[in-house]
């Protein structure tokens, strides 16, 4: 089974979007169980709901080779330049109405610095990120290297992958994002904010 950990802003609803169009009701979205993080028993009920199981993708599979032990998971993720991740993470969550607060109390809260590691590692580890995605990871992919990473999905897939897409979210307007990162004191801010994503990138 192919488990896609998704991190925020790196082209991962497209890949969602992939995987569904690929196995229709054999893909499953881990969020539907609205837990985190997603542990073993929860994929022991989506094995149940969702037959023949292909794959399974979200943002609560958090540290997912600790919490999940089933032996045929083909983990895979995709990492993004952090600095530009977080900076659309916040642009993302602006134009969906869902925060009404200014970048710079926005990016003081954890939860929202060092995306990647905390998700991969289950905490701020960097080289333990790193050894899980060398050692425990199927394929792990780069968004600014996107089609090149579907398609060595395709080569390394147990399942036959339609690697045909449009691409999912993304903003027409980027000016939170261009304004941002054209701040030099903001740009400081979110260098200082993803340091371990940076390392791990």
């Amino acid at each position: 089974m192919i488990v896609f950990v998704h991190n925020n802003k790196t082209a991962g609803t497209t890949l969602k979007f992939i995987l569904r169009n690929s196995f229709g009701i054999h893909h499953c979205d881990s969020a539907k169980s609205k837990t985190k993080p997603f542990l073993q028993k929860d994929l022991r009920f989506a094995k149940k709901v969702f037959f023949g199981i292909n794959s399974i993708a979200g943002h609560n599979l958090v540290e997912p080779t600790k919490h999940l032990t089933d032996p045929d998971l083909d983990f895979i993720t995709i990492l993004r330049d952090p600095v530009k991740r977080c900076a659309s993470h916040y642009q993302d969550k602006v134009a969906r109405g869902r925060i009404n607060e200014p970048f710079e109390s926005w990016i003081k809260n954890k939860r929202f610095r060092n995306v990647m590691v905390n998700r991969i590692a289950g905490g701020p580890d960097p080289d333990k990120a790193y050894e899980l995605l060398k050692n425990r990871y199927l394929l792990v992919g780069l968004t600014e290297k996107f089609n090149e990473f579907l398609r060595m999905l395709g080569i390394v897939s147990p399942y036959k992958i339609n690697i045909k897409y449009k691409k999912k979210l993304v903003n027409s307007d980027n000016s939170v994002k261009r304004k941002i990162l054209s701040d030099k004191k903001n740009l400081k801010v979110l260098k200082e904010g993803n340091e371990l994503d940076i390392i791990l990138y």
